[in-house]
């Protein structure tokens, strides 16, 4: 892996596949089945498994997981709501015809009887053993696997922006503080998972339709910010020094991810984005920022966990321009 440039490069195009046709004058919906997933369309992070992986990938792991069963054959719906979630829960799919031990022996299920999915929650083995849930719908698949993701963000107020920055910065490492804004009550699942993946290097907060003067103290005033809106406050090397009693007067800017340059709001572009701040920003980061290290300075261990669904490359970087 270079050092100098890390990238994440996703392009997702899966559509539903939903005809309309006309039958004695009334338009009638037909789904059709296509192959489970052709050449093009698999995609790392959607992983065939077997009785021989299955204990190690999905309940040795704290992810929450979608598993789906098919015969060789899959509605697009389903297709269409593995991309939908891409990279917020981990995704995986098993061959009916294949692994009938499978079935039987490990997941307890009648051949005869196959759901079309079952989801894992996140949490410890023993949870997702007790609290694994069988469903027939992509969208019950979805919210189920959505529902069990940790929040591991807090609610920020002006009053708060302080005290969160001295709580990102006393960190050992010390954190970004990173702040969402929206216009949700709860905390979006895409925001949940980049929390719980990003903790160790990022302090995530969210704030609810900020005022103007919000904006201001996350020096981000002159910018337009569409919601949903990720940015992170960067301290300035040449004012701050990294002795936490240096901090009263603290200044920083609010850094946005800018959708225009760097895409839409999803898991895989704003992975990128976040790995970027890191890379041309840690050794400015107040506090025991620990630059120094390989592995903190390039998120090492991150990239081992996201590198079996995603292709990290090292052709491209965000620029300080693009940031």
């Amino acid at each position: 892996m270079n050092s100098h440039s890390i990238h994440c490069l996703l392009n997702i195009f899966l559509m539903h596949t939903l005809v309309i046709v006309e039958v004695n004058g009334q338009k009638t919906k037909v789904i059709h089945q296509t192959p489970a997933f052709k050449k093009h369309e698999m995609f790392n992070d959607i992983f065939p498994l077997t009785i021989s992986n299955f204990s190690e990938n999905v309940l040795r792991s704290k992810e929450a997981w979608i598993i789906i069963f098919h015969d060789g054959t899959m509605l697009k719906t389903w297709k269409s709501m593995t991309a939908s979630v891409r990279g917020v829960v981990w995704v995986g799919m098993v061959d009916i015809r294949q692994e009938k031990q499978m079935l039987q022996d490990l997941l307890n299920i009648d051949e005869n009887n196959v759901p079309n999915a079952r989801i894992y929650p996140f949490g410890s083995k023993n949870k997702k053993l007790m609290k694994h849930i069988d469903v027939d719908s992509p969208n019950e698949a979805k919210l189920k696997a959505l529902q069990s993701l940790p929040d591991k963000t807090q609610r920020i107020f002006k009053s708060d922006i302080h005290g969160f920055v001295l709580d990102s910065y006393m960190s050992h490492p010390s954190r970004f503080p990173t702040i969402l804004i929206t216009d949700e009550t709860a905390t979006p699942a895409l925001f949940k998972a980049l929390a719980w993946r990003f903790e160790k290097y990022y302090n995530f907060g969210v704030m609810k339709n900020p005022e103007a003067e919000d904006l201001k103290a996350l020096g981000v005033s002159g910018y337009f910010l569409d919601t949903p809106c990720l940015l992170v406050l960067v301290a300035d090397a040449q004012k701050h020094g990294k002795q936490l009693n240096e901090y009263e007067n603290l200044q920083f800017s609010g850094v946005p991810y800018n959708k225009d340059t760097m895409g839409e709001f999803n898991f895989p572009n704003l992975m990128k984005f976040l790995f970027a701040i890191n890379y041309q920003f840690r050794h400015a980061l107040p506090g025991d920022n620990h630059s120094d290290n390989k592995i903190v300075a390039e998120m090492l261990d991150i990239i081992e966990i996201e590198k079996k669904r995603f292709e990290i490359m090292d052709d491209q970087v965000l620029s300080r321009e693009e940031l």
